[in-house]
């Protein structure tokens, strides 16, 4: 899959994202659902972003998030604690789990290191506005969402 479209696929999920508001009644939802799907999967140790973009912040759910940390010359994220879940940042998801990302290659990586060593979730973070109504473009070192979550529903990918 040429980058070129993946590139066209990011400007326009941008500008989407950039449009999106989260209502309190958004916020309540969406943290319902969350700790939902937090009480459901294995693991203690949750890792989250801080929002530098339009991302959905995550600051008001009062969460113990490891927050990753670049690490020079490396697409691994680096945390204090291992984490057993990802809340993953995105532009755009599809119906098959799949996401957009800014192209940076960090949480692919990441994630494929994590599940070659253990169990984890990886939960996708978006407005609903985010999902492309197409099979989004993707490569082999992709990795594909275990469950996305927006403040009016969640969407589990896995079995």
């Amino acid at each position: 899959m040429s980058n070129n479209v993946k590139s066209q696929v990011r400007q326009q999920a941008k500008k989407i994202r950039k449009a999106c508001f989260l209502s309190k009644s958004d916020k309540q939802s969406f943290e319902r659902i969350l700790m939902n799907i937090l009480d459901a999967v294995d693991g203690p140790v949750i890792a989250g972003y801080e929002a530098i973009h339009s991302e959905l912040d995550l600051g008001f759910l009062g969460l113990d998030l490891q927050m990753p940390k670049v690490i020079e010359g490396q697409r691994l994220l680096g945390f204090d604690a291992e984490p057993d879940v990802f809340l993953v940042p995105l532009l755009a998801f599809d119906a098959n789990g799949n996401r957009i990302g800014y192209g940076g290659g960090y949480y692919d990586t990441t994630l494929a290191y994590y599940r070659q060593k253990k169990h984890i979730t990886a939960i996708g973070v978006a407005y609903e506005e985010q999902l492309w109504f197409e099979d989004l473009p993707c490569e082999d070192h992709d990795q594909k969402l275990d469950y996305i979550i927006t403040p009016k529903r969640l969407r589990k990918f896995t079995t």
